[in-house]
Parts: structure tokens; sequence; C-alpha cells
């Protein structure tokens, strides 16, 4: 058992109430930033998939236009695409370039009309005018 002994220094007793209160507040400081850490990694994990679904559209989207050779016509495009079992919502603007022939394409994609927020891409096509 410890006993407070008079000829005990200070340094020797332990920690002040104070000490020990600025160490509580430092301890659930960092407890609170850790929770909030790990609630951000599963959200971020949970809409992964979502994620990759919708760069799956865009990156389809991209290729439907790299292997159709026929003239691309400048414009914003609206539609939808299934992947994996659900419908997913695209946006294509596609403008000209000082390279003839050459289109730039800005894809946006998610999971409604007016939330196109989870993916967005940009490629370019080049079309050979057949």
């Amino acid at each position: 058992m410890f006993a407070f002994r008079a000829g005990m220094s200070a340094d020797s007793r332990g920690f002040t109430l104070l000490e020990t209160l600025v160490a509580l507040v430092v301890l659930a400081v960092s407890l609170v930033a850790l929770w909030k850490a790990l609630e951000q990694g599963i959200v971020l994990t949970n809409s992964l998939a979502e994620r990759l679904q919708a760069q799956w559209v865009a990156h389809n989207r991209l290729i439907l236009h790299q292997v159709d050779t026929r003239r691309l016509e400048t414009g914003v495009w609206r539609g939808s695409a299934g992947q994996a079992g659900r419908v997913w919502y695209w946006e294509e603007r596609i403008t000209t370039t000082s390279e003839p022939q050459l289109f730039s394409i800005r894809i946006l994609v998610g999971p409604a009309p007016d939330a196109l927020n989870h993916y967005r891409l940009r490629g370019f096509a080049r079309a050979t005018g057949n």
C-alpha cells in the first residue's frame, strides 16, 4: 500500500488534479478525432462500390465514342445506362479542339439526372468523318 510520508518531495507525490484534467481533455479530443476518421473511412468504403460503378459507366461512354468512327456532334447529351443492376444517369459535353477531327468529351455520372456527382471523366475521341 502507498502511504503519504511527510518527508517526500513534491515530484514524487504523483499528478495534480489540473494535470489529470488536462490529460483527460487531450485524451477526449484525440478519441473524438479518431472516431471522426473512422466514421469517414466507413462512409468512403460504403460508397466505393457506387463510385466504381459510376466510373465504369463513364469509361464505357468514352470508349463508345472512341471506337465509333463516325462524325461526332458537339453539344450536351444526356442519357442513362444500366450497371450492376442499377440505373446511372450521365451527361456528356462534346466540344471541338484545335486539332481537326479531335473532340474533347467531358462525362458526368450520378444516381439521378440532377445529381451527376459520383464520377467525372474527361477524354478525347477522333472522328474519321465517314
